[in-house]
């Protein structure tokens, strides 16, 4: 069964990320204006965006501030997003620890926000959160276990990885789609590519997409042909759903 997670009010009111673009054409300080004072608003939509672009953009040594901010903030949506601006600058250290410390936190996480942190860290090769990352994912529904059990197989947990495929196979998955496109970057291997085969069809159509992108980047057949058939409409959204995937994609087939 999906749920979703980390929804986000879909209509932003106040300055938005293009009111910055166009502003700092002009006055590179008065877009940064408009981004902090953007990063304390209510509407989650616009202070998850402030966030995310001020820790992408600041010196290293202003970052913090800003990281830490996004990273306790309430919202798992706007966690995630900081979590990806941070991923950005990765091999730095400072934003390393902090992700360090984030997945390590003794709070009531979001397994989404944490383990997408988690599974960032062991793409780089770092395994330091391994604990935490396996104490999260043990008694936990699957669709909860899941992302913790992908960032725990990618550092080497076996049992994790037999409770990833359970998960995918099932498709027992949230509408999340940054865990799928975290499923395709890890590329774990046959077995958990064709776990994520079987459960194609058992997934909510709004995750088919993203699912079949984290296919071909796996290297498995089955992704291209929902891919293909979205991509021979004419004006449909979702054409222009596929090639959103297909453009963060590396590799031939994605080309």
């Amino acid at each position: 069964m999906a749920m979703a997670l980390g929804c986000a009010p879909k209509t932003p009111q106040g300055p938005t990320g293009g009111d910055a673009v166009q502003t700092a054409e002009a006055d590179p300080a008065a877009a940064r204006a408009v981004l902090e004072e953007s990063a304390g608003r209510l509407d989650v939509s616009v202070r998850r965006l402030a966030l995310e672009l001020l820790v992408e953009v600041s010196a290293s040594e202003d970052v913090g501030a800003w990281a830490d901010r996004g990273l306790w903030d309430p919202s798992p949506y706007v966690q995630r997003a900081v979590i990806s601006a941070l991923d950005n600058r990765l091999p730095e250290p400072s934003s390393q620890q902090r992700l360090q410390t984030f997945v390590g936190r003794d709070s009531d996480l979001d397994p989404y926000s944490r383990c997408a942190a988690a599974s960032r860290l062991a793409r780089l090769g770092d395994v330091s959160t391994l604990a935490a990352v396996q104490a999260a994912y043990q008694d936990e529904a699957l669709w909860r276990a899941a992302p913790c059990a992908l960032a725990a197989a990618q550092m080497g947990d076996a049992a994790a990885r037999q409770r990833l495929k359970a998960a995918l196979e099932q498709g027992a998955l949230p509408l999340d789609v940054g865990f799928m496109a975290d499923v395709g970057r890890a590329a774990l291997g046959e077995d958990v590519a064709a776990a994520l085969s079987t459960g194609l069809g058992r997934l909510e159509p709004e995750m088919k997409l993203a699912a079949a992108a984290a296919l071909v980047q796996m290297g498995d057949p089955t992704g291209s042909g929902p891919l293909r058939q979205a991509l021979s409409g004419s004006g449909d959204p979702r054409q222009m759903e596929a090639i959103d995937f297909l453009i963060q994609m590396p590799g031939a087939e994605a080309a």
